[in-house]
């Protein structure tokens, strides 16, 4: 991680030599050898180390040997890096007599906010990208520029990739090194829309540790997407880390199978050796609804509207301190931390559910927890007594009572099996409401 506070306010990370590499190896095979003139550009470059390790390993495979027409484009919105890097790759190129085969061009921009670079639109053939790494709010001078052109985002790692998409050409390729969490979630759904419209993944390395960056806790994927090309199969590798692959698990999956309709998620699941076939989507299950909690603490609640012991007219109140290690919910609590009921009337009906059998699951796990999906049934003896759900939870409401229905629910929500599919489906601790419907339950 780059110590600079304002490195760190940009949200600039160093790409770890061993993954700069590897990352090299992953994308040269997409490399077209027939082509004299091949453009490259590394968008949000820091020190180099990505474009450098690119060029060796084609260094290495006899890819800039005379004849070769090789223009490298290194971009940054620091200055004194781009120098840096640009140095460093002059030495490179100079030490290793490839000076008339490669020509290095560095660009002092912004990727997002100088878009668009009308000569660059399906201009390049492979785009090399660590990019930066920081959420956008409404507010923030990126988002709203890149809403001008139909391309906002939550993050400024996905406006890399989306404005990248741009400036590639037909059949090029982009090789990246991101967070997982724009595969799936609500808050990249119309990037996924976009980009996916016209990009189709042709491998992807998942990795499980959520510490291969300092300071981002999230998993990261290498993916090699390229443009308008109809891949029928994406080659799937999963492991902890580069330092560790003795778990690997390594598949391929359709893109029809990988790529969800509704949101444009990306299921990266080898179903057949995970999903029997008589198995349905959680979501699809018609003795159900399901909801997020409609509760949120900090704007709908004063902190005195919270209470431990009932009193005349009190509401119900659940929240993640009710659900146990064991299959059923522990309300009310003898001792809660925060409570067991909202005062009368402190919250408007459309806050509140009735029913008389729930499913609660956690939405937030811990990194550590040994299963992803932490949940409990709860059973309300006074079904026309409203209940209030805290927005950290996920609630299953079984609409007929059926007790054992949920008990059978919450057997499989629990199990081994379930707990694969779930890691395999996000990459953050968070399981959202979307993540659960695509559970496969058998009935």
């Amino acid at each position: 991680m780059i110590d600079n506070p304002i490195k760190k306010k940009l949200g600039q990370f160093v790409t770890p030599e061993k993954y700069a590499r590897f990352m090299a190896t992953e994308v040269l095979p997409y490399w077209d050898k027939e082509k004299p003139h091949v453009r490259i550009v590394d968008p949000g470059t820091g020190d180099g180390q990505l474009s450098l390790f690119f060029l060796q390993e084609a260094f290495n495979r006899g890819l800039l040997q005379a004849g070769r027409d090789v223009e490298l484009y290194i971009c940054d919105i620091d200055n004194d890096l781009l120098t840096v890097a640009q140095d460093r790759l002059r030495k490179w190129i100079d030490v290793n007599h490839v000076e008339n085969s490669v020509t290095l061009k560095a660009c002092h921009m912004d990727f997002i906010l100088d878009y668009p670079i009308m000569k660059w639109k399906n201009f390049f053939d492979i785009v090399i990208i660590n990019p930066p790494y920081r959420r956008l709010y409404q507010r923030n001078k990126h988002r709203k520029h890149m809403t001008m052109f139909g391309m906002e985002s939550d993050n400024l790692y996905s406006e890399f990739l989306d404005v990248s998409r741009m400036y590639l050409r037909q059949q090029g390729c982009i090789i990246s090194l991101t967070p997982r969490s724009f595969l799936n979630g609500t808050y990249f759904i119309n990037f996924r829309k976009r980009f996916f419209s016209q990009m189709s993944i042709s491998r992807i390395r998942l990795f499980t540790s959520r510490y291969i960056f300092p300071g981002v806790l999230q998993e990261i994927i290498v993916m090699v997407s390229v443009k308008n090309m109809s891949i029928p199969l994406i080659s799937v590798h999963q492991q902890e880390s580069l330092e560790n692959d003795s778990d690997q698990i390594c598949f391929f999956v359709s893109q029809d199978d990988a790529v969800d309709k509704q949101d444009g998620s990306i299921r990266l699941i080898p179903s057949r050796a995970f999903i029997p076939r008589h198995a349905v989507p959680l979501g699809e299950i018609q003795d159900i609804e399901m909801h997020t909690g409609k509760v949120v603490q900090f704007r709908d609640l004063k902190p005195a509207e919270i209470i431990k012991k009932p009193r005349p007219g009190a509401i119900p109140f659940l929240l993640t301190e009710h659900l146990t290690s064991g299959e059923l919910v522990e309300w009310p609590k003898n001792s809660p931390k925060k409570g067991n009921y909202v005062v009368h009337d402190a919250l408007p009906p459309s806050k509140l559910l009735f029913g008389s059998v729930f499913i609660l699951v956690a939405r937030f796990s811990a990194t550590e927890q040994e299963h992803r999906i932490r949940a409990g049934i709860l059973t309300n003896k006074k079904p026309d007594r409203p209940i209030a759900f805290d927005n950290k939870l996920n609630v299953i409401q079984i609409k007929n009572g059926n007790v054992d229905l949920a008990r059978r629910l919450i057997k499989q929500l629990q199990s081994k099996q379930t707990d694969e599919i779930i890691r395999m489906l996000i990459g953050s601790t968070q399981v959202n409401l979307n993540d659960l419907r695509k559970i496969p339950i058998i009935l």
